[in-house]
């Protein structure tokens, strides 16, 4: 089955190195669908999202829509799937397999990220996109998207906001 975003949809939100390769990256969007976009979801329009994307047009793509009289705008599930497999990038993206091991390679003139750096931006991602699926969220029930129903797992748990001092 086709993924439903690509290097190019990360790529409109958030730095990713030109050179990165497509068999590099399409693992984290995998990863990202089937674990977070599923659970988010619900089993039954994940499925129907995955198999029939352009039924879903406008929840995938997300844009203007109208409740009770007042304009709202919904940023698409798209959007959330891009921050959640950026997230994942960054945090195992630079692991490289060698015969010796796990490796980050560097340049002359870089300095890796620290591994605690790479989980803060991890967090920071993942808390973003929940609060992107929560304005899809209100979007689906809102509207009453099909297949949608209320035993999908709310946005606003599992993510955990944090005071910075």
């Amino acid at each position: 089955m086709a993924l439903l975003i690509t290097k190019a949809d990360i790529a409109k939100l958030r730095e990713i190195a030109p050179g990165v390769r497509d068999d590099k990256i399409n693992p984290f969007i995998e990863d990202a669908e089937n674990s977070d976009l599923r659970s988010l979801l619900g089993e039954r329009l994940f499925v129907a999202v995955q198999t029939t994307p352009t039924d879903h047009a406008e929840l995938l793509e997300g844009g203007p829509y109208e409740f009770n009289g007042k304009n709202y705008h919904q940023p698409g599930l798209n959007k959330v799937l891009a921050l959640f497999a950026y997230a994942y990038y960054v945090l195992k993206g630079s692991a490289t397999d060698t015969p010796w091991g796990f490796v980050e390679k560097t340049g002359q003139n870089s300095q890796a990220v620290s591994g605690s750096e790479k989980r803060h931006i991890y967090n920071e991602e993942r808390e973003l996109a929940g609060k992107y699926f929560a304005q899809v969220q209100d979007f689906m029930a809102r509207t009453e998207y099909p297949l949608y129903n209320d035993s999908c797992q709310p946005a606003r748990s599992g993510f955990r906001i944090s005071k910075i001092s």
